[in-house]
């Protein structure tokens, strides 16, 4: 975190800070579910992403505006943010990291043309990843802002989504105003949202998109989104925020499939826990958890493969090199009857010369 970034982050923070040292006391159901989680990193990663504190303050900020009642109409980034918020709130989203060493290797990599909707397997209906600074960027007054998080949430067609009812009768207990209209989607579909960073030009700015999951490969998903995904929003929006959207999308999709090939997190992330939230007296204690990271499994199976050396499939001696990570359908089940789609990691093949 560089130093201008840092000062607005934690000026952002204590301004939080004033306004919710009472609310909190007030809403204290929700104040527990969106803010008494920590999740630790390794020191020497803590530079590479954002803070959680003032990402999880941007939640609360959205919600208290989103509750005020206002008619906004048809607003795809405001209801996206919504929904993921809502279906985090119901199954407890976990929350991960993108690997940095791991996040250049999946974005290069091409979504695969025989994707199918079988091929994605929900594991939470909502989880957020955070991302390494610099990774998915867009470049606004000659500067580069970066997505901090990606919030991933499994939109289902003609399902209602409301807030849990005690956090609303803690809202509306202290708003009076509150109201927001049922939500309701057409379609089964993937749901994507997040904020630019607070160094940013266009600081904290929200960005969401969402596409259809119904249709059979990723060929017609993306005939839906790519080169172009128009927001349906009141506030204006062109064609680098369309490119945008649809490289969040991407993204998506592409942890999705690769939390569907391995089994990398617990679930729930009992084993992980450092210390559990609790209350003394009128105060939160803030729950403690190892962070876990989207890729861990990747770079283990790199490094052991490159520890054993070299190796060759065949009689034909090559040079040695690396093999870049790719999707691939492999056998599996009775008799290896069946395929499914699997991320193959980087690794060393070959021989030295």
């Amino acid at each position: 975190m560089n130093e201008k970034e840092a000062m607005i982050s934690k000026q952002y923070i204590q301004a939080c800070d004033k306004v919710w040292n009472k609310l909190q006391k007030k809403m204290p159901l929700l104040w527990q579910t969106i803010m008494t989680k920590r999740y630790i990193l390794p020191q020497y990663r803590q530079a590479d992403y954002y803070n959680q504190e003032a990402c999880d303050y941007l939640m609360l900020d959205f919600l208290m505006e989103f509750t005020q009642g206002m008619d906004r109409g048809v607003d795809e980034v405001l209801n996206t943010q919504y929904v993921s918020l809502v279906r985090a709130m119901e199954h407890e989203r976990p929350t991960l990291y993108m690997e940095k060493e791991f996040a250049p290797v999946l974005m290069k990599s091409p979504l695969p043309d025989d994707y199918e909707i079988s091929d994605l397997h929900w594991r939470w209906p909502s989880f957020r990843v955070y991302l390494p600074k610099g990774l998915l960027t867009i470049r606004r007054k000659d500067e580069e802002c970066s997505m901090m998080y990606l919030d991933v949430v499994n939109i289902e067609a003609n399902d209602t989504y409301h807030l849990p009812l005690l956090i609303a009768k803690e809202i509306a207990d202290v708003w009076g105003n509150y109201r927001i209209p049922p939500f309701h989607n057409e379609y089964n579909g993937l749901g994507v949202s997040g904020n630019l960073d607070f160094d940013c030009v266009e600081s904290s700015i929200a960005y969401a998109g969402t596409t259809p999951t119904d249709a059979v490969n990723v060929k017609k998903v993306f005939s839906i989104v790519s080169g172009s995904h128009p927001l349906i929003t009141p506030l204006k929006s062109d064609e680098l925020d369309n490119e945008f959207t649809t490289r969040m999308i991407a993204v998506a999709l592409k942890i999705l499939l690769f939390l569907s090939s391995y089994q990398i997190v617990s679930d729930p992330i009992e084993s992980d826990i450092i210390r559990k939230p609790k209350m003394e007296g009128n105060r939160h204690i803030i729950g403690l958890y190892h962070a876990k990271f989207v890729g861990e499994l990747a770079i283990k199976l790199t490094n052991s493969i490159s520890k054993a050396g070299g190796f060759t499939y065949t009689d034909r001696s090559i040079a040695a090199h690396w093999v870049s990570g790719h999707w691939k359908r492999v056998p599996y089940g009775p008799k290896h009857s069946l395929r499914k789609l699997m991320w193959i990691p980087i690794y060393r093949t070959g021989k030295d010369r």
